[in-house]
């Protein structure tokens, strides 16, 4: 279970993945940026010269269809809490590079690497957060897989960013669980039970 932060934790965290381990020798001397990218990213024009790096953008936001029942959250102190929500976040990744050769292998590094590291534990995410406060419990984990976009939506992407969109992978970070503030109420426990019997003729003792 997390706090509203996680979407945006996770985020960071696969990025500074990236910034913790890519080849530096791949960038020409230049120093790589590493990104979270908004639509709008894609559509303004990239500065000369290009600036070279990796980009995130998550695109999608939707419920995970096999976590979604969930049976309400107990805390710690035993208090019980309205269902958290799962949701699965697909993401663009994408590496850029003035020369197209050193941006393909950018992106092969890049897919091996997220295929080798596909699990960021509690400790990883919450490293990489910018808001105050624990954002993942110290048993939760996060899984990265990559999803191959059907064409339909691969050509939908295209057609909205263009010229922009150069090669990329896309992944999708499963069952992030958003924690809900809002407490259950519960009656008292019961510690007598009554019980009326009928007399005959319809009168009651």
């Amino acid at each position: 279970m997390a706090r509203f932060s996680a979407i945006s934790c996770v985020c960071k965290a696969l990025l500074r993945s990236l910034e913790d381990h890519c080849p530096r020798e791949l960038f020409a001397g230049q120093v790589p940026a590493f990104r979270i990218y908004q639509p709008e990213s894609f559509t303004t024009p990239p500065p000369d010269p290009v600036v070279e790096g990796f980009t995130l953008f998550p695109w999608r936001i939707a419920p995970n269809a096999q976590m979604r029942s969930q049976p309400p959250r107990t805390d710690a102190h035993g208090d019980k809490f309205r269902p958290s929500l799962p949701l699965d976040v697909h993401m663009v990744t994408t590496p850029w590079a003035a020369d197209a050769e050193r941006q393909l292998a950018l992106l092969g590094w890049m897919a091996r690497h997220l295929e080798d590291r596909p699990i960021f534990d509690a400790n990883r995410l919450n490293a990489a957060s910018t808001f105050s406060g624990q954002v993942f419990q110290a048993h939760e984990s996060v899984e990265l897989v990559c999803d191959p976009l059907p064409v339909a939506d691969l050509l939908g992407l295209w057609d909205k960013f263009k010229p922009r969109l150069p090669a990329s992978a896309t992944y999708v970070a499963r069952g992030i669980l958003l924690d809900s503030e809002v407490a259950m109420e519960s009656g008292a426990l019961v510690r007598n039970r009554t019980f009326e019997y009928a007399a005959p003729g319809g009168a009651r003792n």
